[in-house]
């Protein structure tokens, strides 16, 4: 989860949103980061040696290195925090206050990066903490925390644990105390901070009012470890053992340490309590996630209790929660998921195309970013103004409340929204969900039915636009020669010249078949309206759609080779035009050895599958479809679309 990962493509260095900031907003300064962390760890190191004497400077051009102080948490634990007061600040006001807290830079370390010093924004490893103070600016103080056992702060390190969410809490009643403090604190993070904002969020600290989060992550084990009960050893494994620590080091710790000056005795004073605190430093094997990952192939206590589902329904503040279909490093499954789950405050959902970056504050398009901004001016200082300028102040008093962002797409490096639609809830109500089936010549019809490497089944091209938004499913018969097999299922654009746009997939197990009907979601068919999987008496309902089945992935049942069995795929969800002359494209394949920076590690035999679309056993999936926005510009080129991956000739 990095804190910006690089978006390549056409996007400026500087990654500044394509729009002014609507009135009374501030524009923040971006800066993109890039995945890519390795190759200059070393040469960042030494040269960082040689700027020890320059410290940074905040936005307001004062000297800063480390932590502006230290927080003593219930157990003792010394928690780095960095402070930032607006401007202009107003001595002896009193400003509400956003915690952001993660375990990379965080609150030991202050303005940029030495990466970033030494290269710029978009060097491997950047990241400035300013950020966040000029998004905020200039009616909210701003507090950066470092987690335990990282950076300045002391103590045990313990991934996504609930000891450090309880660290969160303490930290915001200290923020409540202070004398610049009106009492009212909101959480803010995305991905890392997102994460642990949530887990905050969940123990009920009494001055929070408001949260907006982004970059979640619903269920380890289902979301990053094994979806669908298939090894994932891509960006779990690249980002647990690198980008994790490399920030953590040359960011939170390295920072305030050897650029501190030793003739100011304030900055002394921090570098050497810094050291003191990185000496208690320490680690569980035991509970270290590379451990876990290797062991706990299926789901166990571990994964529940650091999994945000496990903790949703304790959410009681206001919330908004944005998510991108192609996010390539928390996916796409976690957000919608989370937000549905919450219950009994006001909450707000956006969600777009997109890749990781585009729900950071530092670097989203307009419509998004200041719709985080609107919501939090709205609950913690009762002013509309930006939500006004979005036309978006009547959403900010509903229950709950979705918009749809439809095809952000780069244009000269600035990312731009096509439209946006706004729902009422989510799933969409009243969505037509559509069942495109699987026919023996190699089409998808929605007329119900009367084996290779890769089965490929092609709609007829759509004679108008057609918009869908939210969950799907595809409903396999499949035979297989093996015990086990494993399935992954892929929904795509075809252009009328062939060109390719891979939109969002869903993979399964074979032996992790189960479906627990009591924990699975669904809803009535023809309003969209959540219901119970079980009836009164706790049989499953078939009344009901399924559109999110829930797995034990506890006790993996071997299957019977040669006999048919239904799987019942979850694809996480998309939200996607399809533009007249396009068709609807659905492959179904073994899971690839790479899809973006997920790595699918086979644990099952190669085999013979057989795909059935009989009248006894159809095979289809299913599409939520609502009205197409009335309103679109041209279609989008291939590749354009941001972080939809598009290949123009996919036979060559």
């Amino acid at each position: 989860m990095s804190p910006s990962p690089g978006r390549g493509g056409t996007r400026g260095a500087s990654g500044e949103n394509s729009r002014d900031p609507p009135q009374g907003a501030l524009m923040m300064r971006a800066s993109t980061k890039r995945v890519r962390i390795g190759l200059l760890v070393c040469a960042i190191v030494a040269a960082g040696l040689s700027i020890a004497s320059s410290p940074a400077k905040d936005i307001f051009g004062n000297d800063v290195v480390g932590p502006t102080g230290f927080v003593t948490t219930r157990d003792g634990t010394s928690i780095a925090v960095s402070v930032r007061m607006p401007k202009p600040f107003v001595k002896g006001r009193r400003y509400p206050a956003i915690l952001d807290m993660s375990g990379y830079v965080g609150g030991s370390s202050a303005g940029p990066t030495i990466p970033g010093e030494l290269i710029g924004p978009s060097a491997p490893l950047a990241e400035d903490d300013r950020q966040l103070t000029d998004y905020y600016n200039s009616h909210y103080v701003t507090v950066h925390a470092s987690i335990r056992g990282t950076g300045c702060s002391s103590g045990e390190f313990d991934l996504f644990s609930h000891v450090s969410a309880l660290d969160g809490y303490d930290v915001i009643e200290w923020m409540a105390r202070q004398p610049w403090s009106n009492r009212k604190v909101g959480l803010e993070g995305h991905s890392y901070s997102g994460i642990t904002g949530f887990l905050i969020g969940a123990t009920r600290p009494p001055h929070l009012v408001a949260m907006t989060v982004s970059g979640l992550i619903d269920d380890i084990y289902r979301q990053q470890a094994y979806p669908g009960g298939v090894a994932n050893d891509g960006f779990p494994l690249l980002w647990t053992v690198g980008i994790r620590n490399a920030y953590d080091i040359l960011g939170g710790t390295a920072q305030p340490i050897i650029r501190s000056d030793p003739s100011d005795p304030k900055q002394e004073a921090v570098r050497e309590q810094c050291i003191k605190n990185l000496a208690t430093h320490s680690r569980t094997i035991g509970q270290d996630p590379i451990v876990q990952g290797a062991t706990g192939q299926t789901d166990n206590d571990w994964y529940r209790s650091r999994s945000l589902i496990t903790y949703v329904k304790d959410i009681k503040v206001p919330i908004i929660i944005t998510g991108a279909y192609q996010d390539e490093q928390t996916s796409a499954r976690g957000p919608a998921q989370l937000w549905e789950q919450i219950q009994g405050v006001p909450k707000r959902l956006v969600l777009s195309n997109g890749d990781h970056d585009t729900n950071n504050p530092c670097c989203g398009p307009r419509e998004l970013v200041y719709d985080r901004l609107a919501w939090m001016d709205h609950w913690m200082r009762g002013d509309d103004t930006v939500a006004r300028t979005l036309g978006i102040a009547d959403a900010m008093k509903q229950r709950t409340s979705v918009r749809v962002l439809w095809e952000v797409h780069d244009t000269a490096g600035k990312m731009v929204t096509n439209e946006v639609t706004d729902y009422s809830t989510f799933p969409i109500p009243h969505a037509a969900w559509k069942r495109y089936y699987f026919a023996s010549n190699g089409l998808l019809t929605t007329v119900a039915p009367g084996a290779n490497d890769q089965l490929t089944y092609i709609s007829a091209p759509f004679q108008r636009a057609a918009a869908f938004v939210g969950p799907v499913t595809a409903n396999l018969w499949l035979s297989s020669l093996a015990t086990d097999t494993e399935m992954f299922v892929q929904v795509i654009d075809q252009a009328p010249n062939g060109a390719r746009s891979y939109l969002q997939r869903g993979l399964l197990k074979a032996s992790h078949r189960a479906i627990d009907w009591a924990r699975s979601d669904c809803l009535v068919p023809a309003t969209s309206a959540r219901a119970s999987c079980v009836t009164s008496s706790g049989s499953p309902n078939r009344n009901m759609f399924m559109y999110r089945p829930w797995r034990p992935d506890t006790d993996p049942q071997m299957i019977t080779p040669g006999t048919p069995h239904n799987y019942l795929i979850e694809i996480w969800p998309i939200g996607w035009i399809i533009r007249p002359g396009h068709r609807l494209v659905v492959t179904v394949e073994a899971p690839p050895a790479s899809d973006s920076i997920f790595i699918y590690v086979p644990s099952t035999i190669p085999t013979i599958n057989t795909i059935l679309h009989d009248a006894a056993h159809p095979s289809y999936i299913t599409l939520p479809f609502v009205p197409a926005p009335s309103r679109l510009g041209p279609a989008i080129a291939c590749g354009d679309m941001t972080a939809v991956r598009c290949v123009a000739n996919p036979q060559g």
